[in-house]
């Protein structure tokens, strides 16, 4: 009888605690709180208890299939619950994820729209710069009669290498001394070079 007895009440206290977990959410089951009781009713079973001869076994066999039962329907509804949380935190992580791809990919367009504001640019200023070099040698460069007659006596005299103009050979050096960068130092020499060149023809080419 103890035996029962225990296990019922064990029941008990564990469909309380399902039932905690329970409270609040739209999965509680449509069960009223258990106020199920193995003790004596009515007249009969009182007088059977007074004298010694009331038998709780068939109650208490009941209140724990009951419990049992009930138990049942606690833990389907917990199961069920904790499915839908999980679904809602899934649901969550992807839209977190979507919004956080949406975000990379609106700062990886930003960068290429940057990026290719900055090559507009440079492209811009590589234009200007070589239509001011194509003005400044038509301005500034030698005459063509005066860079004939170097190509003329070059090959004459059966040279290897012609340099046509002193900016030629000091190109050539800077490309010698600092093979990488020696595009560099060009403006340190072109424009005196250009400014002081004698840019009169020749009266004839020998």
């Amino acid at each position: 009888m103890s035996l029962l007895r225990q296990q019922a009440e064990q029941l008990l206290r564990q469909n309380l605690q399902l039932r905690g977990q329970l409270l609040g959410t739209d999965y509680m089951p449509d069960l009223g709180v258990d106020t199920l009781d193995a003790g004596p009713k009515g007249f009969g079973e009182g007088l059977a208890n007074v004298f010694g001869l009331y038998d709780a076994k068939p109650k208490l066999t009941k209140i724990i299939q009951e419990r049992e039962s009930r138990q049942a329907q606690y833990n389907k509804a917990i199961e069920d619950l904790t499915k839908a949380k999980t679904a809602e935190v899934k649901a969550e992580a992807a839209q977190e994820k979507a919004a956080t791809k949406a975000e990379e990919a609106l700062e990886t367009e930003e960068i290429l729209n940057r990026d290719l504001e900055l090559v507009n640019r440079q492209g811009q200023i590589l234009s200007q710069l070589q239509k001011e070099a194509g003005e400044m040698f038509r301005e500034g460069g030698m005459h063509p009669s005066k860079a004939a007659q170097i190509i003329l006596n070059g090959v004459k005299k059966n040279k290897s290498r012609i340099f046509v103009g002193l900016d030629a050979k000091l190109l050539d050096l800077s490309q010698r001394i600092f093979p990488k960068h020696y595009h560099k130092t060009w403006l340190l020499f072109m424009p005196f070079l250009m400014m002081f060149r004698n840019k009169k023809p020749l009266d004839s080419v020998e």
